[in-house]
């Protein structure tokens, strides 16, 4: 059983693949890998050199339902890896230490640890960022931009739902299976990457603005997770994190339902049992 399988979507844009697959192939020192790149509808010129699998779809149905159909084609074909990588193909990886080296080993290291992703250098994602001083920090849930994923886990607790036709909110759902399971999730503060960010919607055929995809999967997500969780379906995902994990739920949620945070004033009040 080799030791990573890594997925990469690409929806008409082989620059980015190609870079990233051309990127990621020297790395992983000591463990042995596959790298397939699952193709969403591209256009004859929009695939990358690197193809392996192809989604014949005319209107795109979202990089997590790539994802997905790529996990089943790959189980299917190529059978059981010890851990899988699900990748967005608009990324650049901080070369040293060895990224691919450095996540196996934490997921190696840690035995419930079900899943890890590298943090950030965007300013405008802070609890992305690497903290100083810290190899890997538990957190509620990451970035769907680049998941590593213990195949212990992946095999007990499955993968992403169908349900989510904006990406955005399925890594929410899956953390929360996860958790309940015992299974925890991290940040890893010592491998990093660049988000280019804004390649693909409203940017490829077929897809929808920027600004739509944000508003619809918004409000996609705020009724999806009251609906099957309730309305305060935020504390319920809260009381199933570990000790010492970060905590993104309420965050989130207040961001799906278009409410901002209370001023300072107020929150104290409510902590105080004043205001409501």
């Amino acid at each position: 059983m080799k030791d990573l399988a890594i997925l990469v979507v690409n929806r008409n844009r082989p620059d980015l693949t190609d870079s990233l697959v051309e990127q990621l192939d020297p790395m992983g020192d000591g463990i042995s890998k596959d790298i397939f790149v699952i193709e969403l509808g591209s256009d004859e010129k929009g695939k990358s050199r690197y193809a392996s699998f192809e989604i014949d779809e005319q209107e795109f149905a979202g990089k997590a339902n790539g994802h997905i159909k790529g996990l089943e084609w790959l189980l299917e074909t190529n059978g059981r890896y010890r851990h899988y990588g699900f990748l967005m193909n608009d990324l650049v990886f901080q070369a040293s230490p060895d990224p691919l080296a450095r996540l196996v080993h934490h997921l190696d290291s840690e035995p419930r640890m079900g899943l890890i992703s590298p943090t950030e250098t965007s300013p405008y994602h802070r609890k992305s960022l690497a903290k100083e001083g810290s190899l890997w920090r538990k957190v509620s849930s990451p970035d769907y931009l680049a998941l590593f994923m213990k195949g212990e886990c992946l095999h007990e607790v499955g993968f992403f739902k169908p349900d989510f036709p904006y990406s955005w909110g399925a890594i929410f759902e899956l953390s929360y299976r996860m958790h309940t399971n015992n299974w925890f999730l991290a940040y890893c503060d010592d491998v990093v990457m660049t988000h280019l960010g804004g390649t693909t919607y409203g940017a490829t055929k077929g897809t929808i603005s920027r600004d739509d995809y944000q508003e619809k999967a918004k409000a996609f997500c705020a009724n999806y997770f009251r609906e099957n969780f309730g309305p305060k379906w935020d504390k319920r995902f809260s009381n199933a994190l570990p000790d010492g994990a970060e905590d993104y739920y309420r965050e989130h949620r207040r961001q799906w339902e278009g409410r901002s945070e209370p001023p300072l004033m107020r929150r104290i009040l409510r902590r105080l049992g004043v205001a409501k």
